[in-house]
């Protein structure tokens, strides 16, 4: 029974016989003959599909690239020095106020140094001779010191104009001196309307007694 179905196997499929007898063995084939498959077309993907090529890179075109890579960190470089300059102004002009306002401060004592001066200068004992009085009276020609005059001897006061007159004359010169001198130069005496020390007394007893 077994004999009778291998004859109808073979009666069947006598292609698959001959292609064992036709197909070489892979021993038989030498190696440098042999064919192997890539692992792609395992994968079913195209066996003659290629990778792209590298594109190669010209002098000229590496030399642009640097070029422009310089200049982008030059205007990098040229923002932060920008940056650092707008900060420096502004200390700068911050610097420039305080020195303005420095200054004005020592401008003001300074005057207030001179107008104390000047005051000290009044301070002093009341003129004894001619000649002192003479030179009070070439000092306060002087616009300033005639003003610092009127500020020092409006301190001094008086109830009354009168008391006030006489309080001004004997800070400003002594009776010796004093006596030496007339309104309108009367008795061979010297004239005080003229003198500036006049207008000064006089400018004082109609500021304070109005």
């Amino acid at each position: 029974m077994k004999q009778v179905h291998a004859l109808l196997r073979e009666r069947e499929f006598p292609w698959q016989r001959m292609l064992l007898l036709i197909e070489p063995s892979s021993r038989d084939v030498p190696v440098s003959k042999r064919t192997t498959l890539p692992a792609e077309s395992l994968n079913g993907e195209d066996l003659m599909a290629t990778s792209t090529p590298r594109q190669r890179v010209t002098p000229r075109q590496k030399a642009t690239e640097d070029q422009a890579a310089d200049i982008a960190d030059a205007l990098k470089n040229i923002a932060a020095i920008t940056d650092i300059c707008k900060s420096l102004l502004i200390k700068v002009n911050m610097m420039e106020r305080k020195m303005h306002a420095m200054e004005k401060l020592l401008h003001n004592v300074a005057s207030r140094h001179s107008e104390s001066q000047t005051q000290d200068d009044l301070r002093l004992e009341p003129r004894r001779d001619a000649d002192d009085f003479t030179l009070l009276d070439n000092n306060l020609q002087d616009k300033a010191y005639f003003q610092q005059a009127v500020r020092f001897l409006s301190l001094i006061g008086g109830r009354k104009l009168g008391e006030n007159t006489r309080r001004t004359m004997l800070a400003v010169a002594s009776n010796a001196v004093w006596c030496g001198y007339s309104l309108h130069g009367k008795k061979q005496k010297a004239k005080l309307c003229n003198l500036k020390i006049f207008r000064l007394i006089k400018y004082l007893a109609s500021r304070l007694h109005r």
